[in-house]
């Protein structure tokens, strides 16, 4: 399985096109994909687009934040924004896991699409201004909130940005290839119920 297709709508420099296409579509290789731009041209935020969605296996507190909502060059702030992750490339065992959830291609080939919805609420009823965030899988007129073991498989690994190759590199429980080797299925702890 792999991240097919990414659509942003209103989240950080991206916004909505006409017709409510989404601001930002950034289409994925199977294999290997690289973000190369200057500093502050979007990569931060396609990475993190991600990372809200899908979730990550590091112990990061993901937030979403009145700064996260697009605003546009009138100044005005967003009140919604939405983030889709389409996944391609299913074996038999992930289709049968993500079953309830999946979707069909042109061709007919399973696809999951995940999609984050947040939307701002003023203070109402004693209840402070807030987020309100949900993830959902499947075709959006019948999408489900995604749970349990289906969750978990979605979460990648993110390795922060190296700024000091000595120091970040450093073996130990939090280097960079502990993350990674963590995530890995030879090293799950397997449960026993005796």
């Amino acid at each position: 399985m792999y991240l097919k297709e990414l659509r942003i709508w209103n989240f950080r420099k991206y916004g909505v096109r006409e017709e409510n296409a989404p601001g930002l579509t950034v289409y994925f290789s199977p294999t290997f994909n690289l973000l190369i731009g200057e500093n502050d041209s979007g990569k931060t935020a396609i990475i993190d687009s991600i990372k809200f969605t899908l979730g990550t296996t590091s112990d990061d507190n993901l937030w979403l934040t009145e700064e996260d909502f697009h605003v546009n060059k009138d100044g005005v702030s967003a009140t919604e924004l939405k983030i889709e992750c389409i996944l391609s490339g299913l074996t038999s065992q992930e289709a049968g896991i993500f079953l309830e959830w999946l979707t069909f291609d042109e061709n007919g080939n399973y696809e999951l699409q995940v999609r984050l919805t947040a939307k701002k609420r003023e203070a109402e009823a004693g209840l402070p201004e807030r987020i309100e965030k949900s993830i959902k899988a499947g075709s959006e007129i019948s999408a489900m909130r995604l749970e349990g073991l289906a969750k978990e498989i979605l979460r990648s690994t993110y390795l922060k940005p190296l700024r000091n190759a000595e120091s970040e590199l450093q073996p130990g429980v939090r280097s960079r290839l502990a993350q990674i080797l963590r995530s890995h299925p030879a090293f799950y702890k397997k449960k026993s119920f005796e």
